[in-house]
């Protein structure tokens, strides 16, 4: 991009499009560099994968993303921030945008055709004006009307079974395991130890990374810094906004982001 490109600047139809055409020009002016090559380039505050999947996809990233992007490559910030704003908001309404309110083709087959009162019922002797109905969408219906019987009985048998299971569980003295704060499983980050920090009595707020791989994260998931085995964080708040179980951490060298709790090892005295 030329200043002279930036004066004359119009809104383009695709902001998207407006938006990866010149970055993927600047990628190749660049000599296609490798996605691993942008994530070392970057400090691994990107990782190779997400990059590729920017470029595969056409994803809009977040600002503070694009950034490091655009650092990498010497592009000046000040040039791109219009056509990333254009985009990501483009991005942001498509997201919001209803669904289409065409009927599937299998819910306009059920429809009624001119003529027929759609609650008639196809083998009673009353006669409706109109068309007659198709005679392969009655087999259909009447052969999906005898198969229920055999899945509310399929249903009344897992029944069975579960509450069979529970019974033997409970009598046998088995009992469930601590869950995380949102119900969910999480995926791990990395080698170490999956069972979560033992926090001392009357609480501790640092801990000692024990996973290989473990990364900060934004509130919804998205890898930001990796962090090294055996480096000290400070937890701050272990409710995410998201639901997710992870802590908000902060550490020595000024990252701060969210992580999965249980590769953390208490340090306090």
């Amino acid at each position: 991009m030329t200043d002279s490109d930036s004066d004359a600047y119009v809104a383009p139809s695709d902001p998207v499009e407006a938006f990866w055409k010149p970055l993927k020009a600047v990628h190749a002016d660049h000599g296609y560099p490798s996605y691993p090559e942008i994530s070392r380039g970057t400090g691994k505050k990107l990782p190779a994968t997400t990059v590729h999947g920017w470029f595969k996809q056409g994803t809009v990233p977040r600002w503070e993303q694009l950034r490091l992007l655009l650092q990498f490559y010497g592009e000046p910030e000040h040039k791109w921030r219009l056509l990333w704003q254009e985009a990501y908001s483009a991005k942001s309404h498509r997201q919001r945008e209803p669904g289409s309110e065409t009927l599937p083709e299998a819910a306009s087959a059920e429809a009624a055709p001119p003529g027929r009162d759609p609650f008639d019922c196809p083998d009673s002797d009353v006669v409706v004006s109109g068309p007659p109905e198709n005679p392969g969408r009655v087999r259909s219906r009447w052969s999906s009307m005898r198969r229920r019987p055999a899945l509310i009985t399929a249903g009344v048998g897992l029944i069975v079974i579960l509450a069979t299971v529970g019974a033997v569980m409970v009598t046998s003295g088995w009992r469930p395991g601590p869950a995380s704060s949102s119900g969910q499983v999480q995926m791990a980050d990395g080698a170490g130890s999956p069972t979560g920090p033992a926090v001392p009595k009357g609480g501790c707020n640092r801990f000692e990374v024990t996973a290989q791989d473990l990364w900060l994260r934004d509130e919804h998931g998205s890898s930001l810094v990796e962090l090294t085995q055996g480096e000290l964080v400070n937890v701050k708040n272990r409710r995410n906004p998201a639901g997710l179980s992870y802590w908000y951490v902060t550490t020595d060298s000024g990252g701060q982001g969210w992580l999965d709790p249980r590769y953390l090892r208490p340090r306090c005295p």
